[in-house]
């Protein structure tokens, strides 16, 4: 995976839930082609500006954004 500016990254991530509210933490780094350690720090730097929310169902991980976003 290459390695890519955290603008582009964000981007991304806000493309993505714009299309879909919710969406597994692998299916998302897949989508934008990340490692899932590097997307789920920019989704942790991320859940307080665009109030994510995280939920587990091991061994999955979900992040979702709120209806009004």
């Amino acid at each position: 995976m290459s390695r890519r500016a955290p603008t582009e990254t964000v981007a991304g991530v806000v493309g993505a839930f714009l299309e879909r509210r919710t969406w597994s933490q692998a299916e998302l780094a897949k989508r934008l082609e990340l490692s899932v350690p590097a997307l789920r720090k920019r989704l942790e730097e991320l859940a307080g500006p665009l109030r994510l929310e995280r939920e587990e169902d091991h061994p999955h991980v979900y992040w979702s954004v709120p209806k009004d976003f």
